[in-house]
């Protein structure tokens, strides 16, 4: 069996787990004004049913089902009152969209007449001034840090032959091993591969395991019961946090005494905040920790999302391995051999494969909103405090914008428009 097949063999694609519905007993009820009122008053509002008092139909939204799908709860709704109905989901009244344009006029009004709806434990693990926590000037401000930093580093040959040689050791340590997880080692690959260029930490060294161990417990507790006791999820997801908070400072410290001895290294997040920013040590541990849980999230799953896909389309497989071997070609005849960003963006069907397993697999599915201020869009008025539920999963599985959506076909994206590529929105707004 190839090493493809058996990676794909370990992708689990549910999603939600009845821990997460769990969780809903414990979060506080944060209901507006208008999560008062009954469905026939709330007008403006689009059509739609509340469900049961307070939970409304929580638990029917998040209902397991295939990563591929809609699940029955948004396939019936959409049904029976269109691509944006109101519901009540986590405790207040929600308009949910699986509209493309609704949603992105979500995302591009997000901080100005939008925010963020966590649930209260996700700040407390997450960090308030991580940037996702932040709001107004203060998140545009941490955000273009953030941008400007993976922009440099992307585009540093030194970054990509990191990113290489790290795939290679990962693909020779497969050999003589009866069973490769691929979940495991994309999740392995992709913490080696931030964690590097953010923090500094060398790839499979002993503390850089401890690190990404401490960092999967504290992953866990984002979908966990938060009851801070002894043995829990919850309660390990705060340590994890505690060992992590520890690690930066540490780095910070050895980094400034770096500094004075006059030691050359190679730049990463830590030295970028340390000489371009005023920001004190919690804030920046917050940003350095949602950096690295962002971009290993989404990668990690993308990355086991594509083993899935790929086992299942050889077809694909070989016009991807076409495309390398073009590449390669073509640097050799020019005196190259390393990798870069540009054979990257040449690489027009690797890039397709990317955009189809990230619109079919969807990393992201939803975003949870709320309205910050009384706003109107088209026919409906969104009051102040109400839920708003960026359901992006509905919009990329959408039949009208993607021919037999849940195919996986990287073809569609050479002949695809403008018009419709818009409706491609992986990680929303940030």
């Amino acid at each position: 069996m190839s090493p493809a097949t058996l990676l794909a063999a370990a992708v689990t694609l549910v999603i939600s787990t009845p821990v997460v519905l769990l969780l809903l007993l414990l979060l506080p009820f944060q209901r507006s004004a208008n999560a008062k009122r009954k469905v026939s008053s709330t007008k403006r509002l689009p059509p739609g049913e509340m469900g049961w008092p307070v939970v409304g139909s929580t638990f029917a939204f998040l209902r397991p089902h295939c990563a591929t799908a809609l699940g029955d709860y948004m396939t019936q709704n959409i049904s029976k009152y269109g691509r944006v109905f109101a519901a009540r989901l986590f405790g207040r009244v929600s308009m949910v969209s699986a509209d493309a344009e609704l949603n992105r006029h979500v995302l591009n009004n997000d901080t100005r007449l939008f925010e963020n709806a966590w649930p209260p434990h996700v700040p407390r693990l997450m960090g308030k001034h991580s940037t996702v926590m932040s709001g107004g000037d203060a998140h545009k401000q941490k955000k273009s840090i953030v941008l400007s930093f993976v922009s440099s580093a992307r585009t540093q040959s030194s970054f990509v032959r990191g990113v290489e040689r790290q795939a290679a050791a990962l693909v020779a340590s497969w050999k003589g091993r009866d069973v490769v997880y691929g979940a495991d080692e994309a999740r392995k690959f992709s913490f080696y591969v931030i964690s590097k260029k953010v923090m500094g930490m060398n790839p499979n060294s002993p503390k850089t395991d401890e690190l990404f161990n401490a960092f999967m417990d504290l992953t866990k507790g984002f979908s966990s019961i938060p009851i801070n006791l002894p043995g829990t999820t919850f309660y390990k997801a705060l340590k994890g946090r505690a060992y992590f908070r520890r690690t930066v400072e540490q780095k910070m410290k050895e980094k400034s005494r770096n500094k004075r001895k006059g030691v050359d290294e190679e730049e990463d997040f830590v030295d970028r905040m340390l000489k371009n920013t005023s920001y004190s040590t919690e804030e920046m541990i917050d940003m350095i920790q949602g950096l690295i849980f962002g971009g290993h999230h989404t990668t990690a799953q993308t990355l086991s999302l594509a083993f899935y896909f790929l086992a299942r389309c050889p077809k694909a497989i070989k016009q991807m391995r076409e495309e390398r071997v073009r590449c390669l070609k073509s640097k050799s005849e020019k005196g190259g051999s390393n990798l870069t960003w540009d054979d990257y963006k040449d690489s027009e069907f690797t890039q397709n494969v990317i955009s189809e397993t990230l619109r079919l697999g969807n990393v992201v599915r939803i975003l949870l909103k709320k309205a910050s201020v009384d706003t109107e869009y088209k026919d409906y008025v969104i009051p102040q405090g109400t839920g708003v539920i960026v359901h992006l999963a509905a919009a990329h599985l959408d039949e009208s914008v993607f021919e037999d959506p849940y195919e996986f076909n990287p073809w569609r994206w050479e002949t695809l428009s403008d018009t419709k590529k818009a409706s491609f929105m992986p990680f929303g707004g940030d």
